[in-house]
């Protein structure tokens, strides 16, 4: 049986990365997102510029627009 995947985010705030929820992140923040703590990469990348504030989708589900950094 799949382990559930638990997403947890930190972002950048004076140079340190600090825990927080995804709706705490806004638009042009610098942003990590960690799948069961590990730092999810793409791209060999772990760290997201935000391009949105958070929102929900036609699904119900919080999320945000990102661009790799």
């Amino acid at each position: 049986m799949n382990e559930p995947v638990i997403r947890t985010f930190m972002k950048l705030v004076n140079d340190e990365w600090i825990p927080c929820k995804l709706f705490s992140i806004k638009k042009d923040d610098f942003f990590r997102q960690l799948d069961n703590i590990e730092t999810y990469n793409s791209n060999g990348c772990g760290v997201f510029k935000a391009t949105s504030d958070p929102y929900y989708n036609e699904d119900g589900r919080l999320i945000i627009n990102s661009e790799i950094c």
